[in-house]
């Protein structure tokens, strides 16, 4: 039995740390993410993924997922919307063009965390997969519903 600290993150993974010494019970690998195409800006090359345990969260959005008791004509209008996004899975950045994200911004675990049942030695982790549609839009753009976040940019987030 060792003594852990675990925590859950918005992109559905769980770290998890020896409570004494702070070393990862299991390795920790960082590897390459996907790389913002927003002039002048500047994302981190690798991301922090933990080996162990699997992911908690669904972290993809494809076509297979739509789903299938949509009408077909409802299914291929949003087939033709995920097509017209970036969609380079976990870790896609904002960008003109149109980005999906998921588990997104209100989703992994988000509010609500996680309890911890000692006795049982089990971690319940609320988690909750909402794919966001987000873009960003030159100075000057606009779109109906969207929210101004600074002087240089709109970012509309479509759930």
């Amino acid at each position: 039995m060792v003594d852990v600290v675990a925590q859950p993150t918005k992109q559905g993974f769980l770290f998890v740390f020896d409570r004494v010494t702070g070393r990862p019970i299991w390795p920790i690998e960082e590897r390459p993410v996907p790389q913002s195409d927003v002039p002048g800006e500047r994302t981190s090359p690798t991301q922090p993924f933990p080996t162990r345990p699997a992911p908690f969260a669904r972290q993809s959005f494809t076509e297979a997922d739509i789903n299938p008791y949509l009408p077909a004509e409802e299914r291929e209008a949003i087939r033709a919307r995920l097509r017209s996004y970036r969609n380079d899975g976990l870790f896609t950045p904002p960008s003109f063009q149109g980005s999906i994200q998921i588990p997104g911004h209100s989703g992994g675990a988000n509010w609500g965390g996680a309890a911890v049942d000692p006795s049982r030695g089990q971690l319940y982790v609320l988690s909750k997969a909402l794919p966001t549609l987000i873009r960003i839009l030159p100075p000057g753009g606009s779109v109906p519903g969207a929210s101004r976040t600074g002087p240089a940019t709109v970012v509309r987030s479509e759930e």
